[in-house]
Formats: structure tokens, sequence, C-alpha cells
């Protein structure tokens, strides 16, 4: 009798995880046995299953045409991309005592393992039906998911919600490419996110060429070796634009030549000791526009290379994640992810402090998955491709500033009046501890851009 059957959305996770559940006996390409057959491992080739064409449900292929539209199937069905690998999964769910879902941990994943187990005539909810979470792929990272598998039952809203995500898609992009096809005669694929993700772009660039440039002028002048700049009148003018600049030339020149001969005041000057906590982990989208501003890389790049660095390497968690934050128990794994680090970062991790606790250790701010970190698994720089060399060395380096103190800045601001009338200020900033800024190494973030508050979500 087959006591449990693992069904992962790869084979490169299913052969992750086998080694860890036991003795490989067999090693096919469609599964693998383990303990003799008492656990098998089979996999999905990721989605093994797609919506069936409008032709499935009209039951011949047909010319579009409008008196076709809207094409809204009462129920959906599915077609199967790959059905060899199908009869596998499905022969093995019927001899199971207990199955896993090893989908990827989101909603996709879940939607991946549940309609195969949907389509081989089971219920994934019912209580011999488990779930396990692989934030991580290292050994580690496995076994700690394999000591904490849950039920599948209480997943089920992600699988509802890949569903419901998933035909809105079809009818939206369905019914749209084919509205606009028979319309303008030249085929054109629409979609759901694509479409009024486009628009975006294209209203942006008829908003750039229609734009009109205007000059504006700031006034400035030099006190004591510092260069003050216009900021305000006490008497209303008609030469500002609505950001409050001088659009005015012959103005701006008269505000020149009236401080120079004016007596003037200080009527502000603050100093202030300001700190700035360190940015928080990576999410995907924040990683995507680091590695584009700093390599130009583009956001499938990024993606793709942290999958890599995910499945293939097991040197960081799982990517497609919305979260910067991390689970309160990741605290107690610093000392093995900084030691796995230090090799390759020795300045960084040597300036780290075992009692600093940043703010992204928070369990109310994790969702279904937490920020791209390091797994702590071992690693050599040399095994990766540049492009991998440069994605690990952010998500290193942003884990590695959690560990070290604020960045501490004097801000000094002083406003000066000419006249009574016209007011010009001074700005200045003084680094008196870079704290967690030692470990950016060459992503040269400005202090606005560190702390928790200041990290774009």
């Amino acid at each position: 009798m087959l006591d449990v059957l693992l069904v992962a959305e790869k084979p490169s996770v299913g052969r992750s995880i086998a080694p860890l559940m036991g003795r490989v006996t067999k090693d096919e390409k469609t599964f693998i046995e383990i303990d003799g057959g008492r656990i098998v491992i089979t996999w999905c080739f990721g989605s093994i299953f797609d919506l069936a064409p409008p032709d499935h449900y009209w039951g011949e292929k047909k010319r579009w045409s409008f008196e076709l539209l809207p094409v809204i199937p009462e129920q959906s069905k599915l077609i199967c991309s790959e059905p060899n690998q199908f009869r596998i999964i499905k022969s093995f769910v019927s001899k199971a005592k207990v199955v896993i879902n090893a989908g990827d941990p989101d909603r996709e994943g879940q939607l991946i393992i549940d309609d195969a187990l949907f389509q081989s005539g089971v219920n994934p909810y019912r209580d011999n039906f488990k779930r396990i979470w692989l934030a991580a792929l290292n050994d580690e990272g496995i076994k700690k998911s394999l000591a904490n598998l849950t039920p599948n039952s209480p997943n089920e809203f992600l699988y509802r919600a890949a569903q419901c995500r998933r035909e809105a898609d079809w009818l939206t992009g369905m019914n749209g490419t084919m509205a606009y096809t028979v319309k303008t005669g030249v085929l054109c694929n629409l979609g759901r996110v694509k479409t009024p993700t486009l628009a975006l772009i294209v209203n942006r660039d008829r908003e750039i060429k229609s734009f009109v440039p205007h000059d504006y002028f700031v006034p400035w002048v030099v006190l004591r070796g510092k260069r003050f700049t216009f900021k305000e009148s006490k008497q209303e003018f008609q030469v500002y634009d609505t950001e409050g600049r001088i659009t005015s030339r012959e103005f701006a020149e008269k505000v020149t030549s009236f401080v120079k001969g004016a007596p003037w005041k200080i009527i502000e000057s603050t100093s202030e000791q300001k700190t700035t906590p360190p940015p928080l982990p990576h999410n995907l989208s924040s990683l995507q526009q680091l590695m584009n501003k700093n390599y130009g890389y583009s956001a499938n790049e990024v993606l793709s290379t942290c999958q890599d660095l995910y499945e293939k390497y097991k040197v960081a968690t799982y990517p497609r994640t919305d979260c910067r934050h991390l689970p309160e128990s990741m605290f107690e794994e610093r000392g093995n992810v900084l030691k796995t680090l230090f090799p390759n970062f020795k300045d960084e991790v040597s300036a780290c402090s075992k009692s600093i606790r940043s703010k992204c250790f928070n369990d109310k701010k994790v969702t279904a998955h937490f920020a791209i970190v390091p797994t702590g698994a071992s690693f050599s720089m040399s095994q990766f491709s540049e492009k991998e060399r440069n994605v690990f060395d952010a998500i290193c380096r942003f884990y590695i500033a959690q560990f070290i103190s604020d960045a501490v800045h004097l801000k000094d601001k002083v406003t000066v009046m000419f006249g009574g009338i016209f007011s010009f200020s001074a700005f200045d900033t003084h680094l008196l501890d870079p704290g967690w800024q030692r470990s950016m190494g060459k992503f040269k973030l400005s202090e606005s851009e560190g702390g928790e508050e200041n990290s774009p979500e």
C-alpha cells in the first residue's frame, strides 16, 4: 500500500525533496519511489490543465463573428496538456493513504496541484490531503517544511481565487480578442491585465508628448560661504506656477537685485540629529526596480534569475512575493545564515550585531509569503553567472543590513529674511555614522531610501 504521495509542481522540486523523505529505491522520469514504494513523489510540469478554447464549447471550429459573442460557458472545462504525466499522477492518487500538495507556496501553486487532484476524481480537501509550504528549497528549509505539514482544506480559498483569476482572464481576453479582431480585421490579443497596463503606458506617453515646458527661475545668494535659495515671499505676486516656482525672469532678477542691498536676519536655525533604519529586505517588485536601476535588467530577467536561485541553487527563498517582512521565528536563524554569508561578505557581516533586531521581523506584516532572503545554504559566488551574482548580492546585502545599526545624520537648516519680504533657505546634511549603509556595496542609497516607512511595498 502506498502510504504517502507527494505531488510537486515541477520535477526539480520533487527531486530536491526526495532524498529528505527516505531512501530512494527507484528514480524514473515521471516519479521517484522511496523506501521500496512506501512513499512516492511525482510532479506536474507547471500547469498541466488549461481552460478549453471556444471551439470546445461550440463543438466545431467556427469563423469568428459578433453573433458568437459573448462566449460565456455555463461551466468552464479543462484540457490536459500532459496526458501521460497526468495518468501517472492519477494512478498513484487512487492508491495513496495520504496525499501532499507540494505546489509553489502561492495561489497558482495551489491551483496547479488541486486541479490535478480534482481531475483524478478525488476531493483534495478531505482529511488525508496535506499541504507543504516550501519557502526555501535548501535541505534545512525542506526538513522544516516536512515537519510542519498542514491540512490542505484551509487553502481552498486560494484555489478558488486562482480559479476566478483564470476564468476572468479567459472571459476578458477571449471575448475582447474576438471582438477587436472581427471589428478591425486585424488579429490582436487583448488581456485583462496587459491591455489596461498598456493603456496606462500609452496615455502617459501622450501626456509627455503634449507637455508644454516652461522656464522657471530660482534666485539664490551666497552668505558666509553657503548658498541660500529662494523660499517664499511675504507679499503676493502673480508670478508663480502651480508648484510655487517663479516663472518670470524679470521678477527673479528684481528679487536678486533687491536682496543684494537689503538688510537680512536669520529667522530660523535648526540642527537635528536623525537616525534612519535599514531598508527592508526585498520583495520581487523592489528587487526588480533595484536591479533595473543599477544593471538595466528587465523584470523578467530578475524573476527568472530569482527562480534559479530558489530552485536550482536553493540559496534564496521563494521569489514571487509582495511582502518585505520576515516571520519573527526567522530571527533565530540569523546566526547560521550570516555564517554562510561571511566568506563572501566579511566586512559587512563583521559589522553585524546579533542583538540588533530590525523591524522587518514582524508576523503581523507577513502575508502568504515573506521577503526574499538568503536561505543559509552553502554557496560559492563562482558557481553563479554574472547576473545571478548581481541579484544574489543584492538579496544578501539587504538581509545583512537588518543586523547593523541605524545610519545617523545631522541635518542643519537656516532660513534668512531679506528686507522683511523675501526668505531664502540653506540645508546641509552630515553623515555621523553610516550604520547599515556599510553593507550596501555599490547600491548607494540615500538616507531617505532607508527605513521601514520609506521602503515601498
